[in-house]
Formats: C-alpha cells, sequence, structure tokens
C-alpha cells in the first residue's frame, strides 16, 4: 500500500510531466495496438473528454490528434458517420 509519505511532490510530477513533453517533442513515441471496436469506444470517450469543461484547449488539441490517428481506419464505413456523430453532444447518452 502506498502512503501519502511515498507519493511524489508536486514539483516532482511537474518535472516529470516536463520530461515526458520533451521526450514527445524529440520523437519518442508508443505503438499502441487496438482493435476496431476498441478504437470506436476510445474515440467516443476521447471526444466526450473534449467537451469537459476542465479541458485546456492544448489538450483538446492532444485528443483530435489522437482521434485523426483513428479515423482513416473507418474511413467509407459506417464507423465514419459514428464518429462524426462523435462530434455532436445532442448525440451523449
Amino acid at each position: 500500500m502506498t502512503t501519502h509519505q511515498d507519493r511524489p511532490t508536486e514539483a516532482e510530477l511537474l518535472a516529470y510531466m516536463e520530461q515526458v513533453r520533451d521526450l514527445e517533442i524529440a520523437g519518442v513515441r508508443q505503438e499502441v495496438v487496438f482493435g476496431p471496436f476498441t478504437a470506436l469506444v476510445v474515440i467516443g470517450m476521447l471526444q466526450l473528454a473534449t467537451r469537459h469543461p476542465g479541458t485546456s484547449d492544448g489538450q483538446r488539441a492532444q485528443i483530435g490528434a489522437v482521434i485523426d490517428q483513428l479515423r482513416p481506419w473507418f474511413a467509407g464505413t459506417p464507423g465514419e458517420h459514428i464518429i462524426d456523430m462523435g462530434n455532436d453532444p445532442a448525440f451523449d447518452r
């Protein structure tokens, strides 16, 4: 069990986030493999996250970039329509 004393400080967490940001800027990447159903579910959840009031414009851009990487898989299929529906809050449930 992790105790509060074992947790990194806020400054350490910020420093870590800066390190991983710098790695990403340097081109470090991690491959992630999804099946098509999981990809659609993940896209839907990411679309919901973009509408959260606490999501910053920068975070929305990063989320959009992930969705854009998955979107071509569904081009020309009903999945493309499902993704487009996910951009419309009227379809949120």
